[in-house]
């Protein structure tokens, strides 16, 4: 059907004009020829292939906007409203003010921030260590896993549902306007044979009905989109930035805050346990170490 349409005469080529010439002329066709000369019956025949041509592949272009469109709504939905990743902001935010008011003293007018740059913070919550070489990360990380067993689990399928390699607002965009590009055209097209003055047949009745279903869901496609660029604008706000700031202005770069987060969470897990001799044993995930740097995490926290 691709190649059939690609090879079709243009538009303002008069076929019915060209073979009624030919008749005049006296003019016999070859067999190949004479075949697809009857192909040009009826006239609207080019409009029907594009009319098909567009049904056949709508199930599989709507689909991907469906699944891109799932896939960005799971990212804002874990940033906006996962329970244990606002518990390691709290945790953050906490043990921030604790090292701004001078572990903990009074005398300190620092210490009672209310939040945090989220774009600065959580890219160096992993490189923050106390004496011991363990991170703040790790830190918070073994509190959850101690107060939530399901914590480590949990996070892995964070991880998988943050990924933001190839997902952007921006694509998205791109994606539903290319369908409805498409859907617009075979709108016309179809108008182009139900108006044509041929005989009303099967499948003018049918591609109206679906074509009908497929423009409502077109519709309700666009006002998903329109929901992810809402979500967008409210997840910038409610972590403290400005929509004029440059980590805002794209989705792709903004999304990417949490997904380096989380991927840097999930390699401070702490290191399953693993049985010897009949007793289970665990492996430290922090690196040992001296010197004269900050006490260990929960010495700051206990000051």
């Amino acid at each position: 059907m691709d190649t059939l349409i690609g090879i079709w005469p243009p538009a303002d080529f008069d076929m019915s004009g060209f073979i009624e010439k030919n008749k005049e002329e006296g003019i016999i066709w070859d067999r190949a020829e004479g075949y697809f000369i009857h192909l040009t019956e009826p006239l609207s025949l080019i409009s029907r292939l594009k009319v098909l041509q567009f049904r056949y592949k709508w199930d599989d272009n709507i689909q991907r906007c469906e699944e891109y469109y799932e896939s960005i709504l799971g990212i804002y939905n874990v940033i906006n409203e996962d329970q244990y990743f606002f518990e390691m902001l709290g945790y953050f935010l906490a043990i921030g003010n604790v090292l701004n008011g001078e572990f903990g003293t009074s005398k300190s007018s620092k210490g009672q921030a209310d939040g945090f740059n989220v774009d600065t913070v959580l890219g160096k919550v992993h490189t923050f260590k106390d004496n011991n070489g363990k991170s703040l990360m790790q830190y918070v990380c073994k509190k959850m896993k101690d107060k939530h067993p399901d914590f480590p689990d949990h996070i892995r399928k964070v991880l998988k549902i943050v990924s933001t390699r190839g997902k952007d607002i921006d694509t998205l965009k791109t994606i539903c306007t290319e369908v409805e590009t498409k859907k617009n055209a075979a709108m016309i097209e179809l108008n182009a044979i139900t108006t044509s003055g041929e005989l009303r047949d099967g499948f003018m009745d049918k591609m109206e009905m679906e074509l009908t279903i497929i423009e409502k869901k077109a519709g309700e496609m666009i006002k998903k989109k329109e929901s992810i660029i809402l979500k967008h604008e409210e997840s910038v706000k409610f972590f403290g930035l400005k929509a004029t700031d440059e980590i805002a202005k794209k989705s792709h770069d903004f999304l990417n805050i949490f997904a380096d987060f989380f991927a840097q969470c999930e390699k401070a897990l702490p290191v399953e346990e693993k049985k010897r001799g009949g007793k289970a044993v665990t492996k430290s995930s922090s690196s040992g170490g001296q010197g004269g740097g900050m006490a260990s995490m929960a010495d700051i926290l206990a000051a």
